[in-house]
């Protein structure tokens, strides 16, 4: 989507919350490309549009600007808080079930599923690369953790998720390493 037409957007919606709230303020809209390694070509000559070259002098003067907010200002700024909403309302994941995912570690740098393992190593069969077993354990671990967090992080659920390291011991060993053992014998699980 061109971010011109998303500034306008913005800037239209943000004019009807003033309006609506009862507030009468300017907008002054910029559009604002932050990442250095940015380069637009056949940018339009636009004073809304600042590039990363831009960026200094653009906030240098903004700083100038004079910061003591009036009561109207004041009021805005309560007005915005109160209406800030901390969690989207319109969750994006799609429902997934534990049963229905594909088990196995992934390779980091690729997300490839092709890892060949030995003792110590995983090897990804597609781009060569080469990861220490406790790494991808760990990394493996913190996603199921992510992914279902009402689960209980145990070693056969570990074993089971990560499919290609074929020892349990080895899996018990790196969990015991890096979290925090709760029970005992069957019952145990990870923290």
């Amino acid at each position: 989507m061109n971010p011109l037409h998303q500034i306008q957007r913005v800037e239209t919606l943000l004019q009807q919350f003033l309006k609506k709230n009862g507030f009468q303020f300017r907008i002054v809209p910029f559009l604002v490309f932050i990442n250095p390694k940015f380069f637009l070509y056949q940018a339009p000559q636009n004073e809304s549009i600042i590039f990363p070259p831009q960026l200094s002098s653009f906030m240098d003067k903004q700083n100038l600007k004079p910061t003591n907010p009036n009561g109207m200002q004041q009021k805005l700024a309560e007005k915005l808080i109160a209406d800030h909403k901390i969690e989207s309302p319109y969750p994006k994941l799609p429902s997934y079930e534990y049963q229905s995912l594909q088990k196995g570690t992934t390779y980091a740098k690729c997300n490839s599923f092709f890892l060949s393992c030995d003792k110590w190593l995983l090897t990804c069969k597609i781009c060569g690369f080469e990861e220490e077993v406790e790494s991808a354990v760990k990394r493996s671990t913190e996603e199921f953790k992510l992914l279902f967090p009402t689960l209980r992080v145990t070693t056969n659920m570990i074993f089971d998720w990560c499919k290609v390291i074929d020892s349990r011991k080895t899996i018990r060993r790196i969990l015991q390493k890096h979290y925090k053992v709760i029970g005992c014998k069957q019952w145990t699980y990870y923290e």
